[in-house]
């Protein structure tokens, strides 16, 4: 054993035995582990991004207000701008552009649908995403004719919103769930023991 080392496990409050450091390394990453397992979710476009899923619903809303700003403030062109820009907007609104709603479903909606029986690896990790295809196409058609009246988006746009506070709620309610029992995984006994001086 080498001079530090014997150093380090003598019986000296400065220099824990290096069984306790393993131990308190273990728990330590038992808990971290337990959070990521149940706050990790496969999100953004085509679900390839690891996300805590409390935050493609908050991103989702920040996408969600300024689109219903823009149409209140009757511009459309902004609004589409927002909702189908590929890195900001809402995942896989770029993809309902010009494709039709079949497509456009089995490669984002149905493909990702968490409760589909064949998801294999990403059973239970991957998020819904927002269908937004209607309003996207209803936005195309309106500023294609110079229609201004946006109502029917409005509607369907606030009705989406609602949807997703009402999930935000419930991941709030998860994540205090699981944060509370990775709390109590946490070895504080043995941390204040090595770290306290006598």
């Amino acid at each position: 054993m080498s001079l530090a080392l014997q150093h380090i496990n003598r019986k000296d409050p400065l220099h824990p035995d290096l069984s306790q450091v393993a131990q308190v390394s273990e728990k330590l990453c038992a808990a971290v582990h337990h959070l990521l397992v149940h706050c990790s979710y496969l999100g953004g476009d085509l679900s390839h991004e690891v996300v805590y899923e409390h935050e493609q619903s908050q991103r989702n809303l920040r996408v969600l207000d300024k689109v219903i700003l823009a149409l209140q403030q009757e511009d459309a062109k902004k609004a589409l701008k927002i909702l189908t820009d590929r890195e900001t907007g809402l995942p896989n609104a770029y993809f309902g552009q010009n494709i039709s709603y079949p497509t456009y479903y089995h490669y984002t909606i149905g493909a990702l649908n968490p409760k589909r029986l064949n998801l294999f690896w990403g059973k239970d990790r991957a998020l819904e995403h927002a269908d937004c295809w209607i309003v996207i196409q209803l936005l195309k058609d309106k500023l294609s004719r110079g229609i201004t009246c946006f109502e029917e988006e409005l509607f369907l746009l606030l009705k989406l919103y609602n949807a997703v506070i009402e999930e935000l709620k419930q991941q709030f309610s998860r994540i205090a769930i699981v944060a509370e029992s990775a709390a109590d995984m946490l070895p504080v006994e043995m941390l204040q023991g090595l770290t306290r001086r006598d």
